[in-house]
């Protein structure tokens, strides 16, 4: 018993629940490396994102026999001419629809009490009517104050992510340009150490892991990036108010695979419905579109069945991950399930060979 297999596993579970408990009761050992992370984990996180976006550019660079840093230098420069001409094209526009939404966010919310409240009064909602609906129009009337209450109060938190931000804008160019000009010698700085008889596998695990990161985030940026400019081109025609906004922030929540374009698309029918129900409709009809677009011939064309992750796990990765880490885990779910199926299925091809070997 003591050396059956249920028996050792069981003690691998309590082993490793005992270093949690032991862990939760001594929390403020790692505070300081919650903060170094923290601090850390932004300028990482886009120096990795912009990374495997610009590697196939430098790497086709260096090929022509160009040198690796003049290389990277020539991407900088296309990176920062894109930047400049975005933000000479909508920085205008932009600043005129925020600070329009800023004067107006008061009365949107009173508008869209009131669309509840007579919404509640259709005959088919009649029987969800209670106490909450009754001063619906009230709440989201105050709604406007309490989140400018809420930002005056958390104002510290605030510059605290503004500077978080402005750190990351800083350190990125920095750290992008190792991770760019040092691309080959991690991982065979890695297997150095590794005895040659693994160092194949492991070579073979990371060029693997690799490619599943690297197709995942390319792909995305191109759906996302022809999501958002559908979704302008669609609103501007329509001549939704907040369209750059608005198609901003499908194009971002469109990382989120599945639920992020229904995500995406509420608020644009939500200021379609303030406006009009003909605007409504036209808005769906836009959204719709888009969505038929991206999932039928932008996804399958940009990013295929690459991954090979059923929808259904995906979506439940993407609930679980969104209980648990927010939005964050919400983005990072289906790469970090990819990388994971990898890694394991590797592991049990090793078990598999080994346990042969011993026969």
């Amino acid at each position: 018993m003591l050396d059956s297999k249920p028996f050792r596993l069981g003690l691998w579970i309590l082993l490793i629940l005992l270093i949690f408990l032991v862990g939760s009761e001594v929390s403020y050992l790692f505070r300081p490396v919650a903060v170094v992370v923290q601090a850390l984990f932004f300028p990482l996180f886009f120096s990795g994102l912009l990374y495997y976006l610009t590697r196939p550019l430098v790497s086709k660079l260096t090929a022509k026999k160009l040198p690796r840093s003049l290389a990277i230098l020539l991407v900088y420069l296309l990176l920062g001419g894109i930047l400049a001409v975005f933000i000479v094209i909508t920085a205008p526009l932009l600043q005129r629809e925020i600070t329009r939404l800023i004067k107006e966010a008061p009365i949107l919310f009173e508008e869209l009490g009131k669309l509840l409240v007579e919404l509640r009064k259709l005959e088919p909602l009649q029987q969800l009517e209670t106490e909450w609906i009754e001063d619906l129009g009230v709440r989201f009337a105050n709604i406007a104050q309490h989140v400018f209450s809420m930002v005056y109060a958390n104002i510290s938190a605030f510059l605290q992510l503004l500077g978080n931000i402005l750190l990351a804008f800083v350190t990125v160019p920095f750290i992008l340009y190792y991770l760019l000009k040092e691309d080959y010698k991690v991982p065979q700085f890695i297997l150095k150490y590794v005895p040659e008889e693994e160092a194949v596998e492991l070579r073979e695990v990371m060029s693997n892991i690799n490619w599943a990161i690297s197709s995942y985030i390319q792909g995305q940026a191109i759906v996302c990036f022809s999501v958002g400019s559908l979704a302008l081109i669609g609103y501007m025609i329509i001549g939704l108010d907040y369209a750059l906004l608005l198609a901003l922030f499908a194009m971002l929540t469109n990382v989120i695979p599945y639920l992020g374009p229904i995500i995406g698309a509420v608020p644009a029918l939500l200021v379609g419905a303030l406006d009009s129900p003909l605007m409504a409709l036209q808005v769906l009809i836009v959204v719709i579109v888009v969505q038929q677009l991206e999932s039928m011939v932008i996804a399958p064309q940009v990013i295929g069945r690459k991954l090979q992750i059923n929808p259904v796990i995906i979506i439940l990765l993407i609930l679980a991950a969104g209980h648990l880490a927010g939005f964050l885990g919400m983005i990072l779910a289906v790469p970090s399930f990819a990388v994971a199926r990898i890694i394991a299925a590797h592991l049990y091809e090793l078990i598999k060979k080994k346990k042969k070997g011993t026969h």
